[in-house]
């Protein structure tokens, strides 16, 4: 028989099941949640991909780079988020370098970089191009001694081409 206590528990008929308001909105949340798990599953599997799409672009991008500078692949490692790109190259022929050639070698990067970017989806926000150039400091013959000796930062201007920002 149908009874109500206090307007908190109702026992439906015939059912013998007591549910409270608390285990009611329980239920809810819970049919809720089975309901959302397949979109949370297709969007975890999305962003997986997601994921694997831009390591494979960032292989691409250190290929081109590699290609194009004659660096050895191990010498050069591409690495970025949604609006920076930084590529790191590992010479020590440029420890003693000038400016100018510093900045060649990162021209040099970024002209293999730019078409890159634009051919890849991944990168379509990308705004800076960071070119790290790193070198063994004095007479250091182990990695641990290397440091940067130069950061060069290139930005994308109006006409989506990148420019080496003044320091």
């Amino acid at each position: 028989m149908p009874m109500t206590v206090s307007g908190i528990s109702i026992v439906l008929q015939g059912e013998g099941l007591l549910m409270t308001r608390l285990n009611i909105r329980r239920g809810l949340l819970a049919v809720l949640l089975v309901m959302a798990l397949p979109a949370c599953e297709r969007q975890a599997a999305s962003s997986v991909q997601g994921f694997l799409e831009y390591l494979s672009a960032l292989e691409t991008v250190s290929t081109a780079v590699t290609t194009a500078t004659g660096y050895p692949a191990d010498h050069v490692d591409v690495s970025g988020n949604q609006k920076h790109v930084y590529v790191s190259l590992i010479e020590p022929q440029l420890m003693n370098a000038d400016d100018a050639t510093l900045e060649r070698t990162a021209n040099a990067m970024v002209a293999a970089v730019e078409p890159m970017l634009r051919q890849r989806r991944e990168f379509a926000a990308v705004q800076t191009i960071y070119i790290e150039i790193y070198h063994p400091s004095g007479l250091a013959k182990t990695p641990s001694r290397w440091h940067s000796r130069n950061v060069l930062e290139f930005r994308r201007g109006a006409d989506q081409h990148f420019a080496l920002q003044a320091p």
